[in-house]
């Protein structure tokens, strides 16, 4: 049964999502079989890829994730082959293979690959939704329905993983042509979130990272599948990669500093398909020493310490729902960067 879930991990931040500048739409799954598997894969997107080191924090990520989407087919009843060797791949040599490929050229080396139902297995694949849930700063939520009769969409899944982009990159110092900008409804920004140490390194403008706000919709993403009380005849296997602390600009947080002078923090609403719940608050900061210190939000809560309990809670329940927790339930934690 899984019962906790840490996160006290720490390192630089920020990188940006699947797909920059598109309306966030509440996708429904079109499922044609009940009792789908759901792979839940959380992944900080926010711009420490332009941190020293960080290009290699990057491609490791993207290989975290491709291995949690190659063992959840797997564990399905689907197969990677290789179209080149014509010969299947477990979830170990798929990445093996990608280790030495160079970042730009991942999505390109995924053509050689290919999903099918695995011919060992009397059974069909059974059908998996996954969730890809980003966050920078602001959380984002993506649906994908795979099958055995959409097999092609397996290795779409897996470009969309690699082919991210950067908000900083794409959109420099402006909020202009960003409507993802506008529909959050985040305020006008000011000369501190224009604010840049040097010129290798992007400024505060796309910085954050809304790790709380992602938990959250990873919470009720998980009551949701509680509710519907289909969980015995499912596995859920959720995986979170990490690479950097929940935290957002003072400005836009519930704390006082040399630049911000407020506790009444900035709300950004999480996707309606995420419960569309406004998150004020990064909830958790560390001090110079790697202490942690709770924060509260608007509404005077201890919002970290709740998401954690509910989110727990959330697994445990559907750890109870199923004969055998260990083997249909599964979660797993990547860290990525210094921890403090």
């Amino acid at each position: 049964m899984i019962s906790n879930i840490k996160l006290t991990t720490e390192c630089s931040k920020e990188k940006e999502p699947l797909i920059e500048d598109r309306k966030e739409t509440n996708n429904v799954l079109m499922t044609e079989e009940e009792h789908a598997n759901d792979a839940y894969l959380l992944v900080d997107t926010s711009t420490s890829i332009h941190h020293r080191g960080s290009k290699n924090r990057h491609k490791s990520q993207i290989l975290i994730v491709l291995q949690s989407l190659a063992q959840n087919l797997v564990n399905a009843g689907y197969q990677i082959n290789s179209l080149k060797k014509e010969t299947p791949l477990t979830s170990k040599d798929f990445l093996h293979e990608l280790f030495p490929v160079k970042i730009d050229q991942l999505t390109q080396k995924l053509n050689n690959y290919q999903i099918i139902s695995d011919p060992k297995i009397s059974e069909s694949p059974k059908p998996i939704n996954f969730h890809i849930i980003t966050y920078d700063y602001g959380v984002r939520h993506q649906n994908f329905y795979l099958s055995r009769k959409n097999l092609d969409s397996g290795i779409g899944i897996m470009k969309k993983i690699v082919q991210q982009s950067i908000a900083s990159e794409r959109l420099g110092k402006s909020t202009t042509k960003n409507r993802r900008w506008k529909s959050l409804n985040l305020p006008q920004p000011t000369d501190l979130d224009l604010y840049q140490a040097n010129t290798k390194s992007p400024s505060n403008l796309y910085a954050g990272t809304e790790m709380l706000g992602a938990l959250e919709g990873l919470e009720y993403l998980l009551d949701q599948k509680v509710i519907q009380k289909n969980s015995s005849k499912s596995s859920t296997n959720v995986s979170v990669v990490i690479d950097g602390k929940p935290e957002r600009r003072s400005w836009w947080d519930t704390r006082v500093n040399s630049v911000s002078d407020s506790i009444i923090g900035t709300p950004i609403p999480l996707p309606a398909s995420l419960g569309g719940e406004e998150i004020t608050t990064s909830g958790l900061l560390y001090d110079n020493d790697g202490n942690p210190l709770h924060l509260k939000n608007n509404s005077g809560q201890w919002q970290w310490k709740q998401m954690q309990n509910h989110l727990n809670a959330a697994l445990d329940r559907l750890a109870d729902q199923t004969s055998n927790p260990k083997k249909t339930n599964s979660s797993q934690d990547a860290r990525l960067g210094q921890q403090a």
